[in-house]
């Protein structure tokens, strides 16, 4: 997990300025937020009509006008058990649904959200989602902090700069992919051509500009999940990138498109959600891996033979709470056929 991954020393976590996302709070909401400590390890804050904002760090979650604290100086860790509660006042706050119009309203009004249901800030890598209504009333926000984590990818420095191996980043939501992602389109591009396909601007930032976390690499903004594959092809045709990099593959289609991509010589860096074996399981996404089949062999031995050779090449698996390490990662074709 990102909030983890800093038990490594050559590894630097970095909340992509925390006061951006805060700025679109309604003011009753700050106080319990002023204290910096506060903002240490937080991935999201999030608004439910009806129900009391909450804030959550990693896997807990809290009430926002019971925000942890992060320990003194003198304590060892800081992990969960060593945070305390700060009771602000006895009154909770529950949310309304002007406490969400404020929000909207400063995010730019509800033309930010896209088909998606997200939307972002100019500048920073903070994500605001919606959730909604049966008639499209937004209902509940949901406020991701962004997060870039230089170094986190220092352990696949010799395959990233040695050779022009596609890489596929696995893990849950919130286990530090797209921060990954980030840090790699960095790293190729200080020696390759790199665009990013960026989905919902979540690699790369909301607004014309990309963020300066990507480095050099370029950034090509999709209007739409649903025109991502055309994308990936045009890209290739029109722009003659070394590297591809795209998050959240998670439609037949897109699988399609890496292969075709890889198949005219672009390197492929992306990212799905789950674990080797569901993404194995998993019917439209399993291409990516490759694929196999049982053939009967004279005297009705069965075996199992590669059809179709996988699209990537290594497979990168996060995992809450552990650092990315050589342990993470292998030849996909290797393990597909184990």
């Amino acid at each position: 997990h990102p909030n983890n991954i800093a038990v490594d020393p050559y590894v630097t976590i970095n909340d992509d300025d925390v006061k951006t996302l805060l700025q679109l709070l309604p003011e009753a909401y700050l106080r319990p937020l002023i204290d910096p400590n506060t903002w240490k390890g937080l991935t999201d804050i999030v608004m439910d009509v009806g129900r009391r904002p909450t804030l959550t760090y990693g896997s807990e979650r809290v009430y926002l006008f019971d925000s942890p604290i992060e320990p003194q100086p003198h304590a060892a860790h800081t992990t969960n058990s060593h945070r305390h509660a700060w009771n602000q006042s006895p009154e909770h706050i529950v949310v309304t649904k002007s406490h969400i119009e404020e929000v909207v309203d400063r995010l730019g009004g509800k033309q930010k959200f896209g088909s998606d249901n997200r939307a972002g800030t100019d500048g920073s890598l903070h994500r605001i989602s919606a959730l909604r209504s049966r008639s499209g009333e937004i209902l509940g926000l949901t406020c991701r902090v962004g997060k870039t984590i230089t170094g986190g990818a220092h352990s696949l420095s010799d395959v990233l700069l040695n050779g022009n191996k596609s890489i596929l980043v696995l893990g849950a939501p919130g286990s530090g992919k797209t921060a990954l992602i980030r840090e790699i389109a960095r790293i190729l591009s200080q020696q390759s051509n790199v665009l990013v396909v960026d989905t919902s601007n979540e690699i790369a930032g909301d607004g014309d500009v990309p963020h300066k976390c990507i480095g050099h690499a370029r950034r090509v903004q999709v209007p739409g999940a649903h025109s991502q594959d055309r994308l990936l092809i045009e890209v290739v045709q029109n722009h003659t990138p070394q590297v591809i990099v795209i998050d959240e593959i998670g439609r037949a289609n897109e699988v399609h498109a890496t292969r075709t991509v890889k198949q005219r010589g672009v390197r492929m860096i992306a990212s799905a959600h789950g674990d080797f074996r569901k993404l194995q399981a998993n019917t439209q996404l399993s291409g990516l891996l490759g694929r196999t089949a049982d053939v009967i062999l004279p005297k009705g031995v069965h075996k199992t033979c590669r059809v179709e050779s996988p699209t990537f090449d290594l497979v990168v698996e996060l995992k809450a709470g552990v650092c990315v390490s050589s342990n993470g990662f292998g030849r996909s074709s290797e393990y597909v056929d184990i």
